[in-house]
């Protein structure tokens, strides 16, 4: 293709004005709207991923508003790529807001810069690039744009019911080198009815999302002299708890640091360090009371869940993680949202014994959202060792080894699919925080990637 960088970089400003576009659509799922499944947001950035394959060329689809795709190349074969349009809220804690996509020192900040419109916008540049090129592409390549990837994956679902499975494909959604193998994923709620109201406690809310370690967190708590004394006294102790006083009520505020889920340990769980506050200042002698404090014996705060499990752990892919996402207790009722990710070499039935029996011991009852089986791919497999040679010969680096992760990607969705980029080794994990951002250098950079990897994928 002659000087690769050199033809990315005829196209920069397009890039770059196009990423923007898509991070000012503030795709994050909402409830059904005439005929659009996952709200109207999520359809206009389905919708302009659409038109802009159209304007570069390619043959598109939309699946009923659940999904879309691009294509390009002729072929019996298939080739995919998927990525997801969707995003999660962005809780506290930005610098700038999430939903402009300023520029500042030749970074563009947005909620899915790096999660996932920056890298599939990439993708369809890299196949722009080989169309352009007018090289010979004897297979099919398909982008896929998934709509609700961050909450429940009925958009790539309702794909595989309808259209071709790909003979081989990745999501540019994780990391580098390549990822073989991801954990176990499994979404669930807690919840329970208390025949009384609470004395002390008005209501409790905080998080956003299963799969976000929660930022913020508030209750409401009847005032009274001894919660107030007691708030005074222990209160030093939490460097993150603040509280106000209006009337005959005290507001609670819990502020924390969000990261994604399946690495707990980049983020400080706000509902957790309420919940440790709240067992302090107060014995609570109330339903709610109770459970506060059998909470801290049966469940436990720490984010591998050790308490319930024990050391859930393999050589392989390490620790269970833990996280609680999601509180909401109103009108004596509470609902706890958690999502777990667990290790490649278990299974199903190992997880969902030990939860039952801690939601029996609390009184709770049990129910889930979502699951997915862990996978592993050998590294030996012609799909990781090419997307392996395309990672190695551009960065130099022949040292790094495939990785499995906690992250749940699009790979879960086909056979031989992996998740491949766009984080490099060692660098920060931006997506679900707070200053999600991507380089407008490092946009540049995955397009070129990624024209080599469809390169040799469609040699395969």
């Amino acid at each position: 293709m002659g000087d690769l960088k050199e033809k990315i970089n005829c196209y920069k400003n397009d890039i770059v004005k196009n990423l923007c576009e898509f991070v000012r659509i503030e795709s994050i799922e909402s409830n059904l709207e005439k005929d659009m499944p996952f709200g109207k947001n999520v359809n206009d950035a389905l919708n302009y991923m659409l038109n802009l394959s159209n304007k570069l060329g390619f043959r598109s689809k939309n699946l009923d508003n659940y999904v879309g795709y691009c294509e390009y190349g002729i072929g019996e074969e298939l080739i995919g790529i998927l990525g997801h349009i969707d995003v999660v809220e962005a809780s506290n804690g930005w610098k700038y807001p999430p939903f402009e996509a300023q520029m500042h020192d030749g970074k563009i900040y947005g909620r899915g810069t790096i999660d996932d419109k920056g890298p599939l916008l990439a993708c369809m540049y890299a196949l722009y690039l080989l169309k352009e090129s007018n090289i010979n592409i004897n297979k099919r390549v398909r982008i896929i744009f998934g709509t609700n990837e961050e909450t429940g994956w009925k958009g790539i679902k309702h794909y595989v019911k309808e259209e071709e499975i790909p003979s081989y494909s990745f999501t540019p959604d994780a990391n580098f080198p390549v990822i073989h193998g991801e954990k176990g994923i499994l979404g669930f709620h807690l919840e329970k009815e208390f025949n009384e109201q609470s004395k002390y406690i008005k209501n409790i809310k905080g998080g956003i999302s299963a799969n976000v370690v929660p930022s913020d967190c508030k209750a409401i708590l009847y005032n009274t002299e001894t919660t107030i004394r007691n708030i005074e006294e222990k209160i030093h102790n939490y460097k993150n708890i603040s509280y106000n006083i209006e009337d005959n009520e005290i507001e609670l505020i819990s502020t924390g640091k969000s990261s994604h889920s399946s690495q707990p340990e980049l983020g400080e769980n706000a509902i957790s360090n309420l919940l440790r506050f709240l067992m302090e200042i107060t014995d609570f002698d109330d339903e709610l009371g109770n459970f506060i404090n059998c909470y801290s014996d049966t469940i436990g705060f720490d984010y591998n869940g050790n308490l319930i499990f024990g050391d859930m752990s393999d050589d392989i892919s390490g620790k269970l993680t833990f996280n609680l996402g999601k509180i909401e207790f109103t009108d004596n009722k509470i609902k706890l949202t958690y999502d777990i990710r667990y290790p490649i070499s278990y299974n199903y039935d190992d997880i969902y014994k030990k939860l039952k029996e801690s939601s029996i011991k609390l009184g709770y009852n049990y129910s889930e959202f979502e699951h997915f089986t862990p996978i592993y791919i050998d590294k030996n497999s012609k799909l990781i060792k090419t997307l392996m040679s395309v990672y190695s010969s551009h960065t130099g680096d022949n040292v790094s080894e495939p990785l499995i992760i906690g992250g749940g990607t699009y790979a879960k969705a086909f056979e031989n699919c992996v998740a491949f980029g766009p984080v490099f080794p060692n660098e920060e994990e931006l997506a679900h925080g707070p200053n999600e951002f991507i380089s407008i250098d490092r946009l540049l950079e995955l397009v070129e990637i990624y024209t080599k990897t469809i390169e040799e994928l469609i040699k395969l």
